[in-house]
């Protein structure tokens, strides 16, 4: 096991962990078969949705998250499940229980 910090085999071992992990986020599919990536691809406007930003301090998106995996901006595959939890979790925050996306971020 590759433990050496900084090395090239590290950070491209991890950068294909966390892209095979944004990849499993970005495919999952519901029971109706529907594929519930695309609302939590891009950040919501901040034209059509201006209090989103005041309400939420910390937005993320998966789009957001896959470039930071490219960039390798991320230490460990547990920072990148956080950083989906946490786009998932605001769209929870955001949303009224049991609307379509508060139910796709559960």
């Amino acid at each position: 096991m590759d433990t050496g910090e900084g090395s090239s085999s590290g950070v491209a071992g991890l950068k294909e962990q966390g892209t095979k992990l944004w990849q499993m986020f970005k495919d999952v599919v519901n029971k109706e078969c529907y594929i519930w990536s695309p609302a939590f691809m891009r950040l919501t406007s901040k034209r059509h949705y201006p209090d989103y930003y005041v309400y939420i301090q910390q937005p993320i998106c998966l789009a957001d998250i896959k470039q930071k995996i490219d960039d390798g901006l991320y230490n460990s595959l547990d920072d990148i499940r956080q950083d989906c939890d946490f786009c998932f979790s605001n769209a929870k925050k955001y949303n009224q229980k049991n609307s379509q996306i508060w139910l796709d971020a559960k």
